[in-house]
Parts: C-alpha cells; structure tokens; sequence
C-alpha cells in the first residue's frame, strides 16, 4: 500500500521537498484522471487535487506558519485556508480564457481564500 501512496505522490504530483518549499511537477497519465492526497507540512495540512489540467493547493485553516508552493517555477506563500489553482504547462495558453473556466463552473487558475470562498 505504502509503494502505490509513494508512486501518486512522487511519482504523478511530482512532490519534492526543497530547502523552504514543496515543489511539483505533476505527470498524471491521462487513464487515471485525478488523484487527490493530504500532506503535512510545517504544521500545514495540505489537500492536493491533480488532473491532467490542474493541480489545486488548498491548505485546511490553521495559525501555522505560511508556506512556499512552487509548480513549473511559479511560487506563491499559502497560509491556513488559502487555495491556489495551478494550470499545468499543456493546458497553458490553449484556448482556455479564465472566461472558459467560469462558464463550465470550474476553478479558476490562481489564488482564492477557502474561509472566504465558503461563506
């Protein structure tokens, strides 16, 4: 159970642990469709939700420290109850506006407050 958990982690998010961040670099075959897993990190519990066109960084609220998120060398500082929308690089620049997104009542790339967001 421990090497399947390894390989979505590792492997398809791409989760890597650097100096002052966690970075990834998503690779989720297309059959799969999505994966989703929790981490924790710096006192941070972290939702992760992948597809083949977006990774969502959502971390649950907390008073923990805020925390680095890089994918494909964009980083941004998340803290408790934060979430950011990561379109993966295939998905980038092809005819998908953020317009798209909110007609078919998708997630919007970029940063939103879950406390907010669920008031």
């Amino acid at each position: 159970m421990s090497g399947t958990i390894d390989i979505v982690v590792r492997a398809f998010a791409g989760l890597q642990i650097e100096a002052n961040a966690l970075t990834f670099d998503p690779r989720l075959p297309a059959r799969l469709g999505e994966a989703q897993f929790q981490i924790h990190y710096r006192g941070q519990l972290i939702d992760v939700s992948l597809s083949t066109k977006r990774l969502v960084i959502h971390l649950e609220p907390s008073n923990a420290s805020p925390v680095q998120v890089g994918v494909s060398g964009r980083y941004v500082t998340l803290g408790g109850g934060d979430q950011e929308v990561f379109l993966l690089a295939e998905h980038r620049g092809v005819g998908l506006p953020e317009q798209q997104f909110e007609e078919a009542g998708q997630l919007q790339p970029g940063r939103a407050n879950y406390r907010q967001a669920r008031r």
